[in-house]
């Protein structure tokens, strides 16, 4: 159980099955086809409620597999770009300290030529 408030809704349900299996001690006939069953009312319902929880695990199941490789793309495209990211600072990195070098003091032979650094 994740947390308290869970345990104690399961709790409480456990609880209403008992007293509804209690007050309800019929024997009901359930017929498939090709079987013919006589279980208590409470037992049937029980069956009924496990099988519905079940579909619904299937089918949440299915979502939530879904969504899992959707995140687990989308983390592949965020490294992608993050590792981008870091190739682009560092080149930018490298840029910047090529214009300081490039601007550092002329001396008195390259004075004469025309500037073409900006």
């Amino acid at each position: 159980m994740r947390n308290p408030i869970q345990l104690f809704v399961l709790i409480v349900l456990i609880a209403i099955g008992v007293v509804l299996g209690v007050m309800n001690p019929h024997v009901v006939t359930l017929n498939l086809p090709g079987y013919r069953f006589e279980w208590p009312l409470s037992v049937v319902v029980a069956l009924a409620l496990v099988l519905g929880m079940l579909l619904v695990g299937l089918s949440m199941l299915s979502s939530w597999i879904s969504w899992r490789w959707q995140l687990r793309k989308a983390n592949r495209q965020l490294k992608k770009c993050e590792d981008e990211k870091l190739r682009l600072r560092q080149q930018m990195h490298e840029l910047r300290h090529e214009l300081t070098l490039s601007k550092a003091p002329l001396s008195d032979n390259d004075k004469a030529l025309p500037d073409v650094r900006s």
